[in-house]
């Protein structure tokens, strides 16, 4: 707990990773919910029956396989900015870790640029590992 604590102490920008990522998840759900609607009414309208005052719509195969793979997508991109969050934090915690140290316990500059660096190392070195797990977190 102590050296959880040292780190957000020093690394003080990582509080900001979680509700950016918040907000990010919160745009995907407000983009990808009205579009899912759309997918999910498609296909043929038949009308009123007995006096009901909807119709109702019947799929075909093609809009259920629509239906499936759209929200297959929607979850595995939820999960890929999930992922994104953990990777960016525990790099951050990486690079302040093993940074080296005077000897008064003063930090190295490169701490001042961890979550920049963590970003970077993601789209540059790991964003292909984390979008194939969080296709596997998507498929379970």
């Amino acid at each position: 707990m102590e050296t959880a604590a040292d780190f957000v102490t020093e690394v003080c920008l990582i509080v900001l990773v979680p509700p950016i990522t918040t907000l990010l998840i919160s745009i995907w759900v407000i983009i990808w919910v009205p579009t899912f609607i759309y997918v999910w009414c498609q296909g043929e309208f038949s009308a009123a029956e007995n006096g009901a005052i909807y119709g109702q719509v019947t799929w075909t195969e093609e809009t259920r396989y629509s239906v499936l793979v759209y929200l297959f997508g929607g979850l595995w991109g939820a999960a890929f900015i999930s992922a994104c969050n953990q990777f960016i934090i525990a790099s951050a915690a990486c690079i302040w870790y093993f940074s080296p140290r005077s000897v008064d316990n003063e930090m190295d500059k490169d701490v001042d640029a961890a979550i920049t660096k963590s970003v970077w190392r993601m789209f540059r070195y790991h964003l292909g590992s984390l979008a194939f797990g969080s296709f596997l977190v998507a498929v379970v």
